[in-house]
């Protein structure tokens, strides 16, 4: 009897043993299958939210081509509808915000794509009182404190123009990139953007960061909107322009017409030749180029959206091209009191 207690007992045991055994294997495996089902919520919500902030980026886009219907093409200036930023727009788990750029409110270095090696020993030449693309891009590099040699202009028409000969002596063609131990050769097509001049030689990423706001890269030749350029590229317009005369003449602003600006300009400047005559081609009052920059945030999902814009000569307006990025959410969690200048 004794020993058949015993091992009724035993088995016993070994039953409760094995049941404790699948009871935990099954708890490993519902675990498992819980996990990967949240994983897969969490995923298909980020999906989600991804989609849903390209579509709010997308729709600030839209916003802005229809805001340019209608405005009037012939002027613009920055008490426009287009120049009034989107304030931050609270949405369902997030946010909205955008802005409109004028980039011929900037210098067009594409606009360096017309020199030929007279036209750039001319310009260079030219009296310091001239004012032409060269001196206004030496004049803007001085008051960034942008070294303004002559090879700055040089090696951007290089880059920009259809062939492989040097404009100059302070140029740089392929064979000058070649020697210089770059990996690459001049485009000989116009900039895409201005990011660009950090592969020229003699610009340092440093100059680039300090042009950032300051130029462009449009598709055209263009002029230099005065309602929205900013104070140190009027100042760059002329050498008589210092602070105190920028500052006037954005005190005047908007001006109606190219020919209320130059009367503006002649009494500050000192030279025996008309404002008319120094900035005819230079300057003008309307912009047919914009840049729409769009920051949504929908849960941990942050996009950005820059859309370059032409607005045609019938009112309309196209987007020619866009830029759509994800933000890490490292990146986003860096202040700008986190980072540390490096010199």
């Amino acid at each position: 009897m004794t020993t058949h207690a015993s091992l009724k007992r035993k088995q016993r045991g070994l039953a409760l043993i094995s049941i404790m055994v699948m009871v935990t294997l099954m708890a490993i495996l519902l675990s498992g299958i819980f996990y990967r089902h949240q994983l897969d919520i969490v995923r298909a919500i980020r999906v989600l939210n991804g989609e849903q902030a390209m579509l709010l980026a997308l729709s600030t886009e839209s916003w802005a081509l229809n805001v340019f219907v209608e405005d009037d093409p012939d002027v613009d200036h920055l008490e426009e509808d287009w120049a009034r930023e989107i304030p931050v727009l609270p949405i369902e788990g997030g946010s909205v915000t955008g802005k409109i750029i004028d980039l011929q409110g900037r210098l067009n270095l594409n606009n360096f794509s017309v020199f030929t090696s007279p036209k750039l020993w001319r310009e260079q030449s030219q009296d310091i009182s001239g004012t032409n693309l060269i001196t206004v891009y030496m004049r803007l590099l001085e008051i960034l404190e942008i070294d303004s040699d002559i090879a700055r202009a040089a090696v951007i028409v290089d880059w920009i123009d259809t062939n492989s000969e040097l404009i100059s002596s302070d140029g740089a063609e392929d064979d000058e990139y070649y020697r210089s131990g770059k990996t690459y050769l001049a485009a000989n097509s116009p900039m895409i953007e201005p990011a660009e001049l950090a592969l020229f030689n003699g610009y340092e990423i440093n100059d680039v960061i300090a042009l950032e706001n300051f130029v462009s890269t449009l598709p055209s030749n263009t002029k230099v909107n005065i309602n929205t350029a900013n104070k140190q590229l009027m100042m760059a317009l002329h050498r008589d322009f210092d602070e105190a005369s920028a500052d006037a003449l954005i005190a005047l602003r908007p001006y109606e017409s190219i020919e209320s600006f130059y009367s503006a300009a002649d009494g500050l400047i000192n030279s025996t030749v008309s404002a008319k005559d120094l900035f005819n081609g230079l300057v003008g009052v309307k912009s047919s180029y914009y840049l729409m920059q769009a920051d949504v945030l929908l849960g941990d999902i942050r996009i950005q959206l820059d859309s370059y814009i032409e607005r045609k000569g019938d009112g309309q307006a196209a987007v020619l091209f866009r830029r759509m990025q994800f933000v890490p959410k490292l990146v986003q969690a860096i202040k700008p009191s986190d980072v540390v200048e490096i010199n």
